[in-house]
């Protein structure tokens, strides 16, 4: 097992004064079998107060409102995870055993599998899924790991 620092910044400057700042940030890194959260710090310049709560998915969500005016607002989170080893690939069950709850998971999984603005089905991925759903002897078992980037010039607003 390893232990990881994790500093994340945001800095945003305001081309004139701003007030009654409210935002909500999901920054926490979250437990699970692969890593678990030691320690977290949120911080916000100028100071601000707020709440936190776990969302429908897991997630804590932080949420903090600056009322007085300002022109810049920094926000700092700082984490220590402890990574944990992956499950071995034959713990995972094999995806014939799945094929009879395919219904079932794509309901409980439906947020996660819809197309949408931010997560677009390219015409590969229809051709991946269509080819899923042919009957075959042929039982394929795969992991798939996509890691996170992060681009500072594109945003959630596009």
């Amino acid at each position: 097992m390893s232990r990881v620092s994790i500093l994340h910044v945001t800095d945003f400057e305001y081309d004139g004064v701003v007030s009654e700042s409210h935002n909500e940030v999901r920054l926490r890194p979250r437990d699970d079998a692969r890593q678990s959260c030691l320690s977290f710090r949120l911080s916000t310049r100028p100071a601000s107060g707020g709440s936190v709560h776990q969302d429908y998915f897991g997630n804590w969500v932080h949420r903090f409102n600056i009322l007085a005016p300002h022109r810049t607002l920094r926000i700092e989170a700082a984490s220590v995870v402890m990574l944990h080893p992956a499950p071995p690939v034959g713990e995972l069950s094999p995806l014939h055993e799945l094929d009879g709850r395919r219904q079932e998971l794509a309901e409980e999984f439906f947020e996660f599998l819809a197309p949408s603005h931010y997560v677009p089905h390219p015409p590969a991925l229809g051709e991946l899924i269509a080819f899923s759903f042919q009957p075959s002897a042929l039982s394929l078992q795969f992991l798939c790991y996509f890691p996170v980037g992060f681009d500072r010039w594109l945003t959630a607003d596009g």
